[in-house]
């Protein structure tokens, strides 16, 4: 679940036409991912009840997001469209859930459009999950027509690299880590990284590089050449950073991607990590991830309310 305490539709296609709506704290937004074509959609709770969606039984290819539950520490924020889209778009699923009516699902952002895939690990490979050892970092670059911005006096934590690539704590698993701008897990970082707690002496606003959200999604596309793109770090607390100063991007970086496992048929998994599956939840992942590897995001996502359509004319059915 990703904390967001607004989440505004509009027309418009770029950040410059969106007006960032304060965060209250109140609101939660529920967040489902496929890794068949690596999409993530949410709904808001209220009015969605977050305990029931914490029992409900999805089916693949749909899971709920593995890095927990999200508290953002922006002090306000904008999602202005869908990527590839020139406003935002909602699908329905085709399986139960545990409300009633049935929800009208927010195709929010795509985690995989860029040359590294669904990114990786460093200087360690990520562990089963997808996810950073402690004294790693998990590096994605995402799609995700989002504005946000930290008022003046806000204090905020960043995280610098040895290279000049400057990274700012977005989220965090409890709303308590948020409210201290402190990492949760006390986590640790690869050597000549730290990270500096700042009160901010004027507003920050963060918007995607490229912020057209009707440019182009693809497969295997250059960062800055997709639409909406964001450069994530994320810790072994699950806490996420995004690039605010970009020096050098991920060159510097001795990134072990995720990668299919030819070997265990289990899907997606780190290069050089345990290939053991950790139960029934990693199966479900993974057997979806592995479809990711044949039917991906080769052009422009065409959202619609049954499935996802993509510029080759294939169809996946996200049902």
């Amino acid at each position: 679940m990703l904390v967001l305490a607004h989440l505004l539709a509009t027309l418009s296609s770029s950040s410059a036409d969106c007006t960032a709506s304060p965060s209250s704290g109140g609101a939660v937004a529920l967040e489902i991912l496929a890794y068949v074509n690596c999409t993530v959609y949410t709904v808001n709770s209220p009015p969605y009840d977050g305990a029931e969606f914490e029992g409900w039984a999805i089916r693949p290819p749909w899971q709920p997001n593995m890095k927990g539950e999200r508290h953002t520490t922006m002090t306000s924020s904008c999602l202005y469209a869908s990527p590839g889209e020139a406003s935002t778009q909602t699908i329905q699923l085709r399986q139960p859930e545990p409300w009633s009516p049935k929800a009208e699902w927010l195709y929010l952002s795509m985690f995989c459009p860029g040359e590294l895939g669904l990114g990786g690990c460093f200087n360690e490979a990520c562990n089963i999950e997808m996810l950073p050892v402690n004294g790693s970092l998990l590096y994605q670059e995402i799609a995700k027509c989002h504005k946000m911005e930290w008022a003046t006096g806000t204090t905020v934590a960043k995280l610098y690299d040895p290279f000049g690539n400057v990274f700012i704590m977005h989220a965090t698993n409890e709303q308590a880590c948020t409210d201290a701008a402190e990492p949760c897990g006390n986590p640790q970082f690869p050597p000549g990284w730290y990270l500096k707690r700042e009160v901010l002496a004027k507003t920050l606003v963060l918007t995607p590089v490229l912020d057209d959200s009707s440019a182009p999604i693809g497969r295997g596309m250059a960062f800055g050449t997709f639409a909406c793109g964001y450069a994530l770090i994320t810790d072994a607390g699950s806490n996420g950073y995004h690039r605010i100063i970009d020096a050098t991007g991920s060159s510097k970086y001795d990134i072990v991607p995720i990668v299919p496992s030819p070997s265990s048929g289990d899907g997606l998994v780190a290069e050089g990590a345990a290939t053991a599956a950790s139960g029934a939840r990693l199966q479900v992942l993974a057997a979806a991830a592995a479809a990711a590897v044949v039917v991906v995001v080769v052009g422009r996502h065409l959202g619609s309310r049954s499935g996802s359509r993509f510029s080759d004319g294939v169809t996946m059915e996200l049902a």
